[in-house]
């Protein structure tokens, strides 16, 4: 029997399910099932998971004999399911290769109920991971899930089988959170999830999903506070701040017309300052990106914030103006440490030829002042947020391609 039973729901997610399995191929705790539950695919995801399951007898494929996630990870955990530790996977996501091991060892302590850890976000490339995640101090409780959800996603929860079962699964009427609705449920029902201080999971972001549809998070958000008012548990200010303030990135990052992030900023502001605004870092830089948002022409802010319209190109004098400018604004002209990764980028300077694509950038001070004086400042509080969406010290997205031969 494996130690772990692993619920993949999928639909039309041949694009993606091939490295989410590989993923879980490249576990090093090898005692684990993988279960996808297809919902109905038009697409070759069927035959990929026969295909995998040829060659690794881990891996098998069920029907979803309902509609939606909810219901498939159901049917997969409680009917299925053969471990005695259940984790959910989105078909879209990627583990790293040590969280079955990671949760292994903390749940060996048998008064652990659950555990989850940080996620760190990316749209293309593992490799290339903008933010990441916090867990919450102590126990997993109502109260961090009704503000800013350190869970984040399903992929990144992982529970005893019998206590899943003892929860009654998710709710198949609740269409819109009903992964946070369940795990209002589970905490209020006294189950002990702690969080693993370590990135575990990779979260691809996609704009187009549930979890960036600004209505079906508000939609959500009824559902969320219906069955916490059941435990006694009520959205205090801070809560309801944080909540707004997940909101107003989140119209940030959708392009949502300028004055959407504002007015989610500036409730949020008005309800709890503190909880809004702290940890400076991503609370602030928030607050001053949306504030400023407004004012910032569309292209540009799709550019800083946007990448669902936004493919960056490094050939194109502009973005490296504002890119190159951005970091020379964050760590100062004469800082070595700002030096390009790669080697391939348009110089930007009105006295030189615009299509000279392999000048060799030694730092920036290689950088037309005018083109940074320009970026630095256009965009002071919109590069603030910038930062706040990047974990590494120089932001992935300025690092430049190699120049051809």
């Amino acid at each position: 029997m494996p130690r772990f039973s692993i619920i993949i729901p999928c639909q039309n997610a041949e694009a993606t399910l091939k490295a989410t399995l590989d993923a879980l191929r490249a576990q090093t705790c090898k005692s684990w099932e993988a279960i996808c539950v297809d919902g109905g695919s038009t697409d070759a995801t069927r035959a990929l998971v026969v295909a995998a399951a040829a060659s690794d007898s881990r891996i098998s494929l069920a029907t979803n004999p309902g509609k939606s996630p909810g219901e498939a990870r159901n049917f997969g955990a409680a009917r299925l399911a053969r471990g005695e530790i259940v984790a959910f996977c989105d078909a879209d996501d990627i583990w790293v290769k040590t969280k079955l091991a990671s949760l292994d060892k903390a749940m060996a302590d048998p008064d652990v109920d659950g555990a989850y850890a940080r996620v760190a976000f990316f749209r293309n490339q593992a490799d290339r991971v903008g933010e990441t995640s916090r867990i919450a101090k102590g126990p997993l409780g109502i109260e961090q899930l009704l503000g800013e959800n350190p869970v984040y996603t399903m992929s990144n929860i992982a529970m005893r089988r019998e206590l899943f079962i003892e929860t009654g699964g998710f709710n198949p009427r609740i269409t819109q959170s009903g992964d946070l609705e369940w795990l209002i449920r589970l905490c209020g029902e006294g189950a002990n999830v702690i969080g693993i201080d370590e990135v575990l999971v990779w979260y691809r972001t996609n704009p187009t999903g549930r979890a960036y549809d600004l209505n079906a998070l508000r939609a959500g958000r009824n559902n969320v506070l219906t069955s916490a008012r059941r435990y006694g548990a009520q959205p205090n200010a801070r809560a309801d701040a944080q909540h707004l303030r997940y909101l107003a990135h989140r119209a940030l990052r959708l392009d949502s017309p300028g004055f959407s992030a504002f007015r989610l900023s500036v409730a949020g502001i008005v309800l709890s300052p503190a909880a809004f605004l702290f940890p400076l870092r991503r609370g602030s830089a928030t607050a001053l990106a949306a504030l400023a948002a407004p004012a910032i022409p569309r292209p540009l802010r799709r550019m800083l914030f946007c990448r669902k319209f936004f493919k960056p190109d490094f050939s194109n004098d502009t973005y490296c103006s504002i890119q190159l400018g951005l970091r020379a604004w964050f760590q100062g002209f004469g800082n070595d440490a700002v030096r390009p990764v790669g080697r391939s980028c348009t110089e930007i300077d009105g006295q030189r030829d615009r299509h000279r694509r392999s000048l060799r950038l030694s730092s920036c001070r290689d950088v037309s002042p005018i083109a940074a004086t320009w970026a630095y400042k256009t965009c002071i509080p919109a590069a603030t947020h910038l930062w706040s969406c990047h974990a590494e010290p120089v932001p992935s997205f300025c690092r430049m391609q190699r120049a051809h031969a």
